[in-house]
């Protein structure tokens, strides 16, 4: 578990959390949506910092043709157990970046902007409360960092 010792946290503010769209070669529409949870930092040497991120992904599966008699609620690592279509082809629909605005140092205003992409759909053999069928997914982010403009003798 990686250590948290020395960072603060820090407050953000949510410019934009879209909801991404990928269909898969059997007609669901998967939507994921990345929330950020927590930001840290730490200054690590002087006017260099080092930041730390929390988030959950939400994931939901429509237009799901096949249905069946609610399955037992299964841990995740158990219902990989259970997958019957691995690696299911998909397309992307829709796929925005993630916004976000902090400021570490007073005044100084960093931009957050975080792409997260499905990377593989598996369809397994259970079904939820509704009886839809259960679809696993694993998603990548790519993450950037923008720094505050550099003054210029004008704003001073």
């Amino acid at each position: 578990m990686p250590s948290f010792e020395g960072y603060k946290d820090l407050d953000f503010r949510i410019i934009d959390e879209p909801w991404n769209v990928y269909l898969l070669d059997d007609y669901t529409t998967i939507k994921q949506r990345l929330i950020l949870t927590k930001m840290m930092y730490k200054e690590i040497e002087k006017g260099k910092l080092d930041f730390r991120f929390g988030h959950q992904i939400l994931t939901t599966a429509a237009n799901v043709q096949e249905h069946g008699e609610p399955s037992p609620q299964l841990p995740i690592q158990e219902l990989r157990n259970h997958i019957i279509e691995d690696n299911i082809r998909f397309e992307v629909r829709y796929q925005e970046w993630n916004d976000y605005e902090f400021e570490p140092k007073k005044s100084e205003y960093f931009r957050l902007r975080i792409l997260n992409s499905l990377a593989m759909a598996h369809k397994t053999n259970k079904y939820n409360n509704d009886g839809e069928i259960i679809y696993l997914t694993d998603s990548s982010q790519q993450i950037i960092i923008i720094p505050p403009k550099p003054k210029s003798r004008e704003d001073y």
